[in-house]
């Protein structure tokens, strides 16, 4: 439906919120050494200056603070990896997480001294020798304590590696582990005294400051980008250049935390503990404003990617090619296209040089690079590349393998976007079978299908084959996730807008209620999904009648898409379309021509004068300087 919201995705699916984490491989048993092996990296090189990377300084800001400040109570990787990892291995065994290690090691350890655990450090002459930074240099690392501690340390012992440090300290030798200090909160705060944001926050912000860089663990579902410590962190440290905050993503494909990236705003994050939340949160409004904070996190961790990526000049290596294809992800989600499409282009000439043309890798680059077209409304270029990426996984993969399915769902889309339904019917029939038979009729992805086809069947009119599709998918949804789980209420509003296009109202009016609420209770009134939602409600209210109860719901969801995605957005455009249409119902012409010719200039802009889309809003804005009396020539005042 032209009014029902929504924004493109990558062509790898996301996983669905129920399924299972996936954890990097812990690689923390061995014993630290200063010495390890390395590849013959010296082809590869980089762009930029040599302020991509910080400097080590002679004099650090840390060693100016006075002693026994959180600034010099930085741990060396060493000591990590060699010493505090082997002494508790129920870490790894149990999976601890942050949390659970500060209350069943760290906590029990300082209760008689009621100290932060890095005095115990020092204590030791053995094992503490050199272990702290002690106004050394050292990286902050923001991490969330809902996480296994595993999985964070297997993401610094990665970052740490001879080979990695080659390609992000621009040629410089490697720090050997010694000499690497890393800020870790459950070691470095003292657990009774300094905890709690409004007792912490001027200690925090002076070790932010301190700090060579911001090291962000992320996990497979971007949890740290919904948690306010971590985005207070990340905020604090940016200013200090381009590389200030550095996303770990080693073994994590961004594309597969999509939703957490474009779901990042701060006003909806949260922490462990509701006044530690509220005082983060008036910080960063008193600072700035919650809106500015959120698009300047986005904006710094794209320039934190550009500002490292290699340098054209690159050989086929296999880590610099997933630096290459990270960052291509995170412009896409923040729609940086061009730099994306650079990225993945430059990625997919060194994939086919050195893996051929069919390899599964170059396949996934193709499919990205289609993806990316394809949210640009470059459907005739994307096409080839969905055609090709469909023969190939299907050549290499085989027809059920679930890589091959996401290209038939891929090119399903792309034919379902230009109305092309008889086409993309067969493919979304096709892969809703195979998922049956191979994951089972009640799987994610299966009901992924179910709904893909549903909407199908519900864009091109096949109302009575749409309804038990989504049906089936509300009534699974409900079963395994819960009423009130997102993916569920995707499923309400769809049936809500079936109901809608059927003429029953009354049915559709209380399921867009319910959809408007559940996402109002999970993710606040301004969520963009909220919006979504409650959009659709007011057009529901439109056609049955209550035109005058719709049009300050749909002002405030119109001005609030203005503020937060900007004029051209498409969903702004919708809700500008559906207040244009409002006020037209209403009587209140002026308003309607003005909304209308506001959406033209947009539309015009962005799509071009001979777009669907643009020739429709044409039509609208001709009907209404008709009704009003005026002429064909004041339509050219746009």
């Amino acid at each position: 439906m032209a009014w029902l919201c929504g924004s493109g995705s990558e062509e790898v699916a996301t996983p669905s919120r129920s399924s299972p984490r996936t954890r990097v491989k812990p690689a923390v048993k061995e014993a630290a050494k200063d010495v390890r092996p390395a590849r013959d990296t010296s082809r590869v090189r980089f762009a930029g200056s040599k302020a991509s990377t910080p400097k080590r300084a002679t004099k650090t800001k840390a060693s100016a603070r006075p002693p026994g400040h959180p600034s010099q109570r930085a741990v060396s990787l060493k000591w990590l990896l060699g010493t505090f990892m082997p002494q508790h291995p129920e870490i790894e065994q149990e999976l601890m997480t942050t949390g659970e290690v500060v209350d069943f090691i760290v906590k029990p350890a300082t209760e008689e001294r009621q100290c932060c655990y890095a005095d115990l450090i020092g204590d030791d002459d053995v094992s503490g020798l050199g272990a702290l930074s002690s106004g050394q240099e050292f990286y902050f690392v923001s991490h969330p304590w809902s996480s296994p501690l595993v999985d964070t340390v297997a993401m610094l012992r990665e970052h740490f590696n001879d080979d990695r440090q080659r390609l992000w300290r621009l040629g410089q030798p490697a720090l050997p582990w010694s000499k690497v200090y890393i800020w870790l909160d459950l070691f470095a705060v003292n657990q009774y005294t300094e905890v709690g944001a409004k007792r912490f926050l001027p200690k925090l912000d002076e070790v932010l400051s301190d700090a060579v860089q911001n090291l962000l663990v992320l996990d497979m579902q971007g949890e740290l980008f919904g948690r306010t410590w971590c985005l207070y962190e990340a905020w604090k440290s940016r200013a200090k250049s381009d590389v200030s905050i550095v996303m770990l993503t080693y073994d994590a494909d961004l594309s597969t935390m999509e939703q957490a990236l474009l779901d990042m705003d701060v006003r909806f994050s949260s922490a462990t503990d509701p006044a530690d939340n509220k005082a983060l949160v008036a910080a960063l409004q008193t600072e700035a404003g919650l809106n500015s904070v959120t698009q300047g996190l986005k904006d710094a961790l794209v320039a934190s990617e550009l500002a490292t990526i290699p340098s054209a000049n690159l050989g086929f290596d296999a880590y610099a090619l997933e630096q290459l294809r990270n960052t291509a992800c995170l412009c896409r989600v923040y729609g940086h296209y061009v730099e994306a499409e650079e990225l993945y282009e430059r990625v997919l000439v060194c994939q086919e040089n050195e893996l051929g043309e069919g390899h599964v890798d170059t396949l996934d680059t193709v499919a990205a690079m289609a993806n990316l077209m394809r949210l640009e409304g470059r459907n005739a270029e994307a096409a080839p590349l969905c055609v090709r990426v469909l023969k190939g996984r299907q050549s290499s993969l085989g027809a059920s393998h679930p890589k091959t399915l996401q290209a038939v769902d891929a090119l399903a889309q792309l034919h379902a976007g230009q109305g092309e339904y008889e086409e993309a019917e067969p493919l979304y029939k096709r892969a809703l079978k195979m998922r049956q038979q191979t994951i089972g009729a009640d799987a994610p992805e299966t009901l992924s299908s179910v709904t893909n086809l549903g909407r199908l069947f519900l864009d091109s009119s096949k109302l009575d084959s749409a309804e038990p599709l989504l049906l089936r998918a509300l009534r699974v949804r409900e079963r395994t996730l819960g009423k009130g789980h997102l993916d569920t209420l995707d499923s309400v509003q769809d049936l809500a807008v079936l109901y809608c296009v059927q003429g029953k109202l009354d049915e559709s009016e209380e399921l867009f209620k319910r959809a408007v609420e559940g996402r109002e209770q999970a993710l606040g009134t301004d969520h963009p999904r909220t919006l979504m939602a409650t959009h659709n409600y007011a057009v529901l209210l439109a056609k049955h009648g209550s035109s005058a109860t719709a049009q300050p719901i749909l002002e405030r969801v119109a001005n609030r898409r203005v503020k937060m995605l900007g004029e051209e957005h498409p969903d702004t455009l919708l809700s500008l379309l559906a207040l244009a249409g409002v006020h037209e119902d209403l009587g209140h012409l002026p308003d309607a021509e003005a909304l209308y010719r506001r959406v033209l200039r947009a539309q015009t802009q962005t799509l071009g004068a001979a777009h669907r889309a643009t020739l429709e809003t044409n039509r609208s804005l001709s009907q209404v300087l008709k009704a009003q009396g005026k002429s064909a020539k004041d339509k050219g005042r746009v």
